[in-house]
């Protein structure tokens, strides 16, 4: 699996009476792209049955928190792949390959007002930093980072107002 981004934790699981080393990984096949690219995140290492909260974290250019939690179950592999699986609870539901990302709300805000504010969406620089998570047991097994831009490299943006051209854009 490489160009993945991956953290790595270890556990223990009984193996037969032993304890054997376990690795949690989560991976996720693109870590920087733009906002509207495909994204694949995936557990590994997990125990058959284990149950995952995997979450999302970001904050906003204003400086405002946003999440994102739902609850799996590894498969007989010990795996959670959000582009295969429906989460069991959480912040959204059925299988959303990038779920974890567009289901973030506002910690403390109302969702319907709510909006991800960007430092400046006419520039390619501008990145949505997300960091994401697998907790077994109340415990942080495995984190990654990704990062979604706005603007591809060499494509240019322009802020519009009404006054100028009759609607926001």
């Amino acid at each position: 699996m490489l160009g993945m981004a991956c953290a790595v934790a270890a556990g223990a699981v009984g193996c037969g009476g032993a304890a054997a080393a376990l690795q949690v990984r989560l991976l996720i096949d693109h870590p920087v792209g733009l906002l509207d690219a495909p994204v694949r995140i995936s557990v590994i290492g997990l125990r058959p049955g284990a149950r995952v909260d995997v979450g999302a974290t970001s904050d906003d250019a204003d400086g405002r928190a946003w999440s994102s939690s739902v609850v799996f179950a590894a498969n007989r592999a010990g795996i959670v792949d959000l582009a295969k699986m429906p989460p069991m609870a959480g912040s959204y539901s059925g299988v959303a390959p990038a779920g974890l990302l567009w289901s973030m709300s506002r910690i403390g805000g109302d969702p319907q007002t709510s909006f991800y504010a960007l430092a400046d969406p006419t520039r390619t620089a501008t990145v949505a930093a997300v960091t994401v998570t697998a907790v077994v047991g109340g415990r942080i097994v495995a984190s990654a980072r990704l990062a979604r831009g706005v603007l591809a490299p060499g494509v240019t943006g322009q802020v519009e107002r009404p006054a100028k051209v009759g609607f926001y854009g």
